[in-house]
């Protein structure tokens, strides 16, 4: 449970680091409310096909993914990478509290 608890905080690190939906602008994240919004939909795309799926989508081609006691994962497809095993049956969603 631990392991997921940090995984989920990690997620949420990794958002305020880097997030980018593909758009063929830029979306402008000018209030709190805006960056809440684009993570949750991460959440939701997430739970709708997958993990590494909703990485793909979400992450900034120069994202850096911060994990305890372990070296920074960086750039879109390293990140996707550590999600290759994740089982199929797993989901993982979550919900900003505070900004």
């Amino acid at each position: 449970m631990n392991k997921l608890l940090a995984l989920i905080f990690l997620c949420s690190q990794f958002l305020m680091i880097s997030c980018e939906k593909k758009t063929e602008s830029e979306q402008d994240f000018s209030t709190v409310e805006d960056l809440f919004e684009a993570d949750r939909n991460f959440s939701k795309l997430s739970a709708e096909t997958s993990v590494q799926e909703a990485f793909l989508i979400y992450a900034d081609s120069g994202a850096i993914m911060l994990r305890e006691n372990r070296m920074p994962v960086i750039g879109k497809s390293e990140i996707s990478n550590l999600f290759v095993n994740f089982p199929d049956n797993a989901v993982l969603t979550w919900e900003p509290l505070d900004g």
